[in-house]
This record gives structure tokens, C-alpha cells and sequence, in this order.
């Protein structure tokens, strides 16, 4: 078969032009990385670093947001009653418990599987410790029976020995969240990053 000399040109530079399509694509897939997503339930994954503590049941490592597994804390705005029946901010001082117990050094979490919001549900270690599991048993948190009973013998120690919020009175997480969407939902923060800011300078 002959060639002319336009289309010898054609054979010669396709494969070089083939090749500088593919490198640019996979330039311009770098440049806008997003952050990687785990399959849901793939128990494999694994995450470790410095945490950032958002309030009594959620943490942030290298921009991933993560909720600990089986155990529900008082939300931010949650308050509850102390023996004399007076209110305090119980879900601030779970957060705090939870910064306590962190410690400012490095933790690991292992998925067990992706919430609705897109989060990544985890057991978090600081070394052998279940952070979890101890922010149950010390009263910060409550078990989240709804997703697993793994923490529900801590919840009853808790209880039985009056740590934390079992103090006083409260309403369990879950159930103050459906009665107050407005403020769970946070829109304000969402829409506003510098409140969150204020407040963690205000909390921290």
C-alpha cells in the first residue's frame, strides 16, 4: 500500500498526539484530585493522623470527616441537667472529654462503613484505646443501639456508676437531634465558615 507524504506525517505523529491527549488527561485529573472515597463497607480501609475533634462523636483526619461507630454523643448545642436540674452544656463538654482523651497525638481508624452524609463511620484507636468505647463507659456518649450494641455493657457501667451526663438528666442524642432539625442541621456554619471558627476559638 502506498502513502503519500501527508499521510506518512499522519502514521508518525497519531501515536505522539495519542500519547500527549492521555498524559494531559491524567495531568488534569491530578490537578483536580478529589479526595479519595472508600467503597461503603470496605472494612480494609484505614486512616491515620492528627485529628481535629468537631464534637463528641466526630472527628476530621487529613479533610475526611469521621464518625465513630457505635456510640452517640451529645450534639454541640445539646444541653442537659445537672443533679440539681440545672442546665449545662453537656455536648461541649463531651467534645472536650473527646480532645482529652486524643490527647493531641496521632489515632487510627478503621471503617466500617459510610453514613448517609457521606461520612466515613470508623473504629478510632489512640493506641489500643477504643475512643468510642471509653467515651461510653466514662459517660460522655451514649451506645447507638440503632447501629450496633457494641458498647450498650459500657452504657450500662456508665449508668450505674452516674459518669458524665448520666449525672444528672438528658435527652438521648438521637432523639434531641429529631426534635431540633433547625439546629442540627447547622445551615448557618455551613453557610457561614468563619462561625465555626469563632466557636472553636471560643471552645477550644
Amino acid at each position: 500500500m502506498n502513502f503519500n507524504g501527508k499521510h506518512k506525517h499522519f502514521l508518525l505523529t497519531a501515536p505522539v498526539t495519542v500519547a500527549a491527549v492521555v498524559a494531559l488527561h491524567a495531568f488534569s485529573q491530578v490537578l483536580h484530585l478529589r479526595p479519595f472515597r472508600p467503597p461503603r463497607n470496605d472494612t480494609s480501609f484505614s486512616l491515620t493522623g492528627r485529628a481535629r475533634v468537631l464534637d463528641g462523636d466526630t472527628l476530621r483526619i487529613n479533610g475526611r470527616r469521621i464518625r465513630l461507630h457505635g456510640m452517640d454523643a451529645p450534639e454541640m448545642h445539646q444541653t442537659c441537667r445537672n443533679e440539681r436540674g440545672r442546665r449545662w452544656h453537656c455536648g461541649i463538654e463531651a467534645r472536650r472529654h473527646l480532645v482529652s482523651l486524643i490527647g493531641g497525638v496521632r489515632i487510627s481508624c478503621y471503617q466500617v462503613t459510610t453514613d448517609h452524609f457521606g461520612r466515613m463511620v470508623a473504629v478510632c484507636r489512640r493506641g489500643r484505646m477504643d475512643l468510642g468505647r471509653r467515651m461510653v463507659r466514662d459517660g460522655w456518649a451514649v451506645a447507638y443501639v440503632r447501629y450496633s450494641r457494641a458498647y450498650v455493657q459500657e452504657e450500662t457501667q456508665a449508668k450505674r456508676n452516674r459518669r458524665g451526663i448520666w449525672r444528672g438528666s438528658f435527652v438521648r442524642p438521637e432523639d434531641w437531634r429529631h426534635d431540633q432539625p433547625h439546629i442540627h442541621g447547622h445551615a448557618r456554619w455551613n453557610r457561614h465558615p468563619w462561625r465555626r471558627r469563632r466557636w472553636f476559638r471560643r471552645h477550644r
